[in-house]
């Protein structure tokens, strides 16, 4: 062997793989300080982390907007700080966390460019109380809903604070967002706050899962100086789509069979996490893009006393899946072989186990 070429082709590949590797992930780790942040009216750029939404001064307002859309079907993670000022008897108004359909600021003053912006979802930090809308009397958090901030028509109601956070410090704020449980924590100083559980993609914005997010912050007589630092964003971009390499895409149309060796089970529930959603991503989308085809799900078991019963169970499970994100349910055939077939010792020997879900696509009888 020429040793000296092999290592010309080997290194450039093995460089490549090492670097974009992160991009298999369906949740992206986002370099904040690289982000294009657009500002809108009184927000300004403080440094590469950093941003004013508002001096301190009457009548401001200004809002950030991540350049893209983000994807609400898949986890997101934000770690951040906000400064909601110094004043605390003359203070106002907070800062509100949005997602959005459109890029636009609400109204100023109590509005804390949120006011009205409507389909949407905001999460404030109200440092002024406003009796007309039901404000407790200490600055507070909540949940809003299409641009409304009267507390007494949104169902999830206010938190009042135990200590004022117009202390001129900053504070960290923590949002997680699990799309599996439609569950979104909201923690403030380390303190877990809210637990807001709601398929937003749904009941708010109509079906559609590509969202923008920003920050906006406004205030009105009264008036303090509102800021955002950033620490860590964890999401994923809308428009990633994950498929099958065209290896296995050819492989299935030749009539081979094709192990989804990421799926990952609780006894016959499949488990959502990260490998396995970008796995299910896959396969519903060559589905998609082979319509007129047919697919059997074989489901191998070997680590079980039921393997036959568990293994139809979780091949089961996967049609159900599929059929939900709206596969049709003729074009999918469960069935459960229990520990009949082992792999090769070749597989074994790559870490690869027996029990797998194994696929097989054919084109239907006329």
């Amino acid at each position: 062997m020429n040793y000296q070429r092999f290592y010309l082709y080997i290194i450039p590949i093995l460089i490549f793989s090492f670097l974009y590797t992160p991009l298999l992930c369906q949740e992206v780790s986002i370099n904040s300080a690289a982000v294009k942040f657009e500002t809108v009216q009184d927000a300004t750029k403080i440094d590469e982390y950093c941003y004013q939404l508002t001096g301190n001064k009457e009548k401001a307002g200004g809002a950030l907007w991540y350049p893209e859309t983000i994807d609400l079907r898949e986890d997101f993670f934000m770690d951040l700080n906000l400064f909601l000022g110094c004043d605390d008897s003359l203070g106002a108004d907070g800062i509100v966390l949005m997602f959005c359909k459109n890029k636009i600021l609400g109204g100023k003053g109590a509005g804390m460019g949120y006011l009205n912006l409507k389909p949407s979802l905001g999460i404030e930090f109200d440092t002024y109380q406003n009796i007309q809308f039901g404000d407790p009397q200490e600055d507070h958090i909540a949940v809003l809903e299409n641009g409304a901030i009267n507390h007494r028509a949104q169902l999830y109601k206010p938190i009042a604070l135990e200590k004022n956070i117009e202390d001129c410090d900053y504070h960290s704020v923590v949002l997680e967002w699990n799309a599996t449980q439609f569950l979104l924590t909201i923690t403030l100083d380390g303190k877990q706050l809210i637990q807001y559980e709601k398929d937003i993609i749904q009941k708010i914005f109509g079906g559609a899962h590509r969202v923008y997010w920003g920050i906006s912050a406004a205030t009105g007589s009264d008036h303090n100086s509102h800021k955002v630092c950033f620490n860590n964003l964890e999401m994923t971009p809308a428009g990633i789509i994950h498929q099958f390499s065209k290896t296995v895409e050819n492989k299935l149309k030749r009539g081979n069979f094709i192990a989804l060796d990421e799926l990952a089970f609780n006894g016959d529930d499949l488990i959502f996490n990260t490998t396995t959603k970008v796995e299910l991503e896959k396969l519903l989308n060559f589905l998609k893009n082979n319509n007129t085809k047919n697919l059997d799900i074989f489901s191998h078991v070997h680590d079980s006393t039921d393997d036959e019963n568990l293994s139809i169970r979780r091949a089961r499970a996967l049609k159900n899946f599929l059929v939900d994100k709206g596969i049709k349910e003729d074009r999918l055939i469960p069935k459960g072989v229990g520990s009949q077939y082992v792999r090769s010792m070749r597989d074994l020997k790559k870490g690869l186990s027996n029990t797998r879900i194994e696929i097989y696509l054919f084109e239907p009888l006329p």
